[in-house]
Protein backbone atom coordinates (compact mmCIF):
# COMPACT_ATOMS: atom_id res chain seq x y z
CA UNK A 1 0.00 0.00 0.00
CA UNK A 2 2.81 2.38 0.89
CA UNK A 3 4.66 1.60 -2.34
CA UNK A 4 1.53 2.44 -4.32
CA UNK A 5 1.14 5.69 -2.43
CA UNK A 6 4.80 6.61 -2.98
CA UNK A 7 4.65 5.92 -6.72
CA UNK A 8 1.53 8.08 -6.90
CA UNK A 9 3.37 10.93 -5.22
CA UNK A 10 6.03 10.63 -7.95
CA UNK A 11 3.30 10.55 -10.62
CA UNK A 12 4.24 7.02 -11.73
CA UNK A 13 0.59 6.10 -12.21
CA UNK A 14 1.14 2.95 -14.26
CA UNK A 15 3.25 1.53 -11.44
CA UNK A 16 0.52 2.43 -8.93
CA UNK A 17 -1.96 0.41 -10.96
CA UNK A 18 0.44 -2.51 -11.31
CA UNK A 19 1.23 -2.65 -7.59
CA UNK A 20 -2.43 -2.40 -6.61
CA UNK A 21 -3.33 -5.19 -9.03
CA UNK A 22 -0.63 -7.41 -7.53
CA UNK A 23 -1.90 -6.71 -4.01
CA UNK A 24 -5.52 -7.48 -4.90
CA UNK A 25 -4.51 -10.72 -6.66
CA UNK A 26 -2.48 -11.82 -3.64
CA UNK A 27 -5.42 -11.01 -1.42
CA UNK A 28 -7.67 -13.18 -3.57
CA UNK A 29 -5.19 -16.04 -3.40
CA UNK A 30 -5.01 -15.76 0.39
CA UNK A 31 -8.76 -15.11 0.78
CA UNK A 32 -8.24 -11.83 2.63
CA UNK A 33 -9.34 -8.28 1.84
CA UNK A 34 -6.89 -6.29 3.93
CA UNK A 35 -6.41 -2.71 2.62
CA UNK A 36 -8.42 -3.28 -0.56
CA UNK A 37 -10.22 0.03 -0.05
CA UNK A 38 -6.83 1.74 -0.34
CA UNK A 39 -5.82 -0.23 -3.43
CA UNK A 40 -9.03 0.61 -5.26
CA UNK A 41 -8.83 4.24 -4.13
CA UNK A 42 -5.23 4.55 -5.36
CA UNK A 43 -6.13 2.85 -8.64
CA UNK A 44 -9.04 5.28 -9.08
CA UNK A 45 -6.67 8.20 -8.48
CA UNK A 46 -4.15 6.82 -10.96
CA UNK A 47 -6.74 6.22 -13.66
CA UNK A 48 -8.21 9.67 -13.05
CA UNK A 49 -4.79 11.27 -13.55
CA UNK A 50 -4.29 9.17 -16.70
CA UNK A 51 -7.72 10.35 -17.90
CA UNK A 52 -8.98 6.76 -18.18
CA UNK A 53 -12.39 7.60 -16.78
CA UNK A 54 -13.99 4.20 -17.41
CA UNK A 55 -11.44 2.47 -15.17
CA UNK A 56 -11.53 5.38 -12.74
CA UNK A 57 -15.27 4.88 -12.25
CA UNK A 58 -14.95 1.10 -11.96
CA UNK A 59 -12.28 1.31 -9.27
CA UNK A 60 -14.13 3.99 -7.33
CA UNK A 61 -17.19 1.72 -7.40
CA UNK A 62 -15.07 -1.19 -6.13
CA UNK A 63 -13.68 1.02 -3.36
CA UNK A 64 -17.26 1.85 -2.33
CA UNK A 65 -18.17 -1.85 -2.30
CA UNK A 66 -15.21 -2.85 -0.16
CA UNK A 67 -15.91 -0.05 2.31
CA UNK A 68 -19.55 -1.02 2.69
CA UNK A 69 -18.78 -4.75 2.83
CA UNK A 70 -16.63 -4.09 5.88
CA UNK A 71 -19.19 -1.70 7.38
CA UNK A 72 -16.75 0.44 9.37
CA UNK A 73 -18.55 3.80 9.50
CA UNK A 74 -15.43 5.75 10.52
CA UNK A 75 -13.51 4.39 7.55
CA UNK A 76 -16.44 5.08 5.22
CA UNK A 77 -16.55 8.68 6.43
CA UNK A 78 -12.77 9.07 6.00
CA UNK A 79 -12.73 7.73 2.45
CA UNK A 80 -15.89 9.63 1.50
CA UNK A 81 -14.20 12.84 2.63
CA UNK A 82 -11.03 12.08 0.66
CA UNK A 83 -12.92 11.05 -2.48
CA UNK A 84 -15.23 14.04 -2.45
CA UNK A 85 -12.26 16.37 -2.04
CA UNK A 86 -9.99 14.65 -4.58
CA UNK A 87 -12.55 14.24 -7.35
CA UNK A 88 -14.97 17.08 -6.57
CA UNK A 89 -17.95 14.71 -6.48
CA UNK A 90 -20.62 13.62 -4.03
CA UNK A 91 -19.60 9.99 -3.50
CA UNK A 92 -23.07 8.49 -2.95
CA UNK A 93 -24.50 10.40 -5.91
CA UNK A 94 -21.62 9.20 -8.09
CA UNK A 95 -22.32 5.59 -7.05
CA UNK A 96 -26.03 5.88 -7.82
CA UNK A 97 -25.32 7.36 -11.26
CA UNK A 98 -22.66 4.73 -11.96
CA UNK A 99 -25.00 1.89 -11.06
CA UNK A 100 -27.80 3.35 -13.14
CA UNK A 101 -25.46 3.72 -16.11
CA UNK A 102 -24.22 0.13 -15.76
CA UNK A 103 -27.75 -1.27 -15.50
CA UNK A 104 -29.05 0.59 -18.56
Amino acid sequence: MRLSKMHGMYKDFNQVIKLCDIAVERGKENKQYYLWEYFYYYKALAYFRLEDFRNFELNLFRCYNVLHMEGNNKKIEKFTSWIEKDFDIVFHTFIMKYMKKEIM
